[in-house]
């Protein structure tokens, strides 16, 4: 089994390399005083975002898309939802990993009132779970709002063994800091 190990720990050091590259771009664009545009380069994925929900230690890169070389290496963002931070649906998909704490792992331990933090290029956005479900793989009516206030949506595969259904954690922003 040395291999599945070997691939847990490359993808674990990959998502520290996503937040750090993305932590380090944003302090550069803070400290940038001119107004020429910064381009990132389109070889390698990049992080638009990082998800922390302190209570289950979670601290993870948020890319755009949901493929599964994304989902690999962070959280992915449905392009189809609301952009984060926006009025509507921001929806994002992770996977479950059987390695505890990794990714979605202990997204189970999330209750109603925890705190979800996403932070994006100027923003940092601070929602409050208000539902927790799980429903079938089929059940897109939980991407459905009336658009009204922010909404996240996090998304995995539940149980963690032989995923049969989808775990969903729904919040509501309650504060948009910077």
């Amino acid at each position: 089994m040395f291999f599945p190990r070997l691939q847990t720990e490359y993808y674990s050091f990959y998502e520290t390399r996503l937040i750090d590259s993305y932590e380090k771009i944003n302090r550069e664009l803070e400290a940038s005083t001119n107004d020429e545009p910064h381009l990132l380069s389109s070889e390698e994925p990049h992080a638009i975002g990082v998800l922390e929900i302190e209570k289950i230690s979670l601290k993870l890169p948020v890319l755009q898309g949901v493929d599964q070389e994304t989902l690999k290496v962070g959280a992915g963002h449905m392009i189809e939802s609301s952009p984060i931070g926006e009025k509507g649906n921001a929806a994002i998909a992770g996977h479950r990993s059987r390695t505890y704490g990794r990714q979605f792992n202990r997204l189970d331990e999330v209750e109603v009132g925890d705190v979800i933090t996403v932070t994006t290029n100027n923003h940092m956005y601070r929602y409050t779970v208000y539902s927790i479900t799980v429903v079938e793989p089929t059940n897109i009516d939980i991407l459905q709002h009336d658009g009204t206030a922010p909404v996240l949506t996090l998304i995995t595969c539940d149980p963690v063994k032989d995923p049969t259904h989808r775990l969903i954690v729904q919040a509501e922003m309650t504060e948009a800091l910077y």
